[in-house]
């Protein structure tokens, strides 16, 4: 029986130190692919394109004695103005209409001895797609011709936004490939496989040539001549419009110096071998 148990104890001794060194092969080997050497680099790109379309915000305006008489001459005045665009064959691909806003205006009345609406401005917004970007100027002589106005913003875009970010995202992956391969150089090793990528940023920049320009005063104010006499704006026709030349002269193209850009910003670590 002595025997039986010396040999148990022995047994189990072996068995227990087995398990420790198992338990310790385990933990050495967790600790060996922790303590693989990785570098971690920060990339930004940009990626730009010509603008294909166009999106025009415009707000158009007027005046009455009464809410219901502003807002049916305001109407009145982007549906004259949607004819026109018709007339003159300008394409667009959409029209959005929205809502009428109101805003009085106020006298002293002295019987009432209170300041009261003496008449309504009512204003509606309309946002105009086109594909053809180059029609801009086009929409813009015409609504001078229209009445009162005021233009918020003129965006140029792409068709394709989604694969302009993909380019954006690649550029930003390669250019981390190529810092991390050269730091990896520097340190004597070589990139092995990607560990993470994290984006940091992701940004979609689009023009607006209506940008900090009071478009509407330039439409209706009179320009001065040398001599001080005033004038009306009219181009080398003389048709009375402000318009930007279509022949080859690239400093008068709308898309010279207003691409449309996206911009990807990524970190990526590189385990190294």
């Amino acid at each position: 029986e002595n025997h039986q148990v010396d040999t148990m104890r022995k047994f189990s001794m072996r068995t227990v130190f087995a398990c420790a060194v198992l338990l310790a092969g385990a933990g050495y080997l967790r600790a060996a692919e922790g303590d693989k050497r990785t570098v971690t680099v920060i990339s930004d790109s940009k990626v730009r394109a010509q603008p294909e379309q166009a999106s025009i915000v415009m707000h158009f305006t007027s005046f009455g004695w009464t809410v219901e008489r502003a807002r049916r001459k305001t109407d009145g005045t982007v549906t004259k103005f949607l004819d026109k665009l018709a007339k003159e064959k300008v394409a667009i691909t959409s029209t959005q209409w929205g809502p009428a806003k109101l805003k009085p205006s106020y006298q002293f009345n002295r019987d009432l001895k209170a300041s009261v609406p003496s008449d309504f401005l009512v204003s509606r917004q309309i946002t105009l797609e086109l594909n053809d970007f180059k029609a801009v100027t086009r929409i813009m002589d015409i609504s001078i011709s229209v009445g009162s106005f005021i233009l918020e913003s003129v965006t140029l875009g792409v068709k394709d936004k989604e694969d302009l970010a993909k380019k954006s995202f690649n550029k930003a992956f390669e250019d981390a490939r190529a810092k991390a391969d050269s730091a990896a150089k520097s340190a004597g090793a070589a990139i092995d496989t990607v560990s993470s990528i994290e984006e940091l940023g992701s940004e979609l920049q689009e023009p607006n040539l209506i940008q900090d320009t009071d478009f509407a005063a330039l439409a209706t104010a009179p320009l001065k001549e040398s001599d001080g006499a005033m004038r009306e704006p009219t181009d080398e026709s003389g048709e009375g419009a402000l318009a930007l030349s279509d022949d080859k002269d690239k400093s008068n193209d709308l898309s010279s110096n207003n691409w449309v850009q996206h911009r990807t910003r990524l970190r990526v670590t590189f385990t190294l071998k």
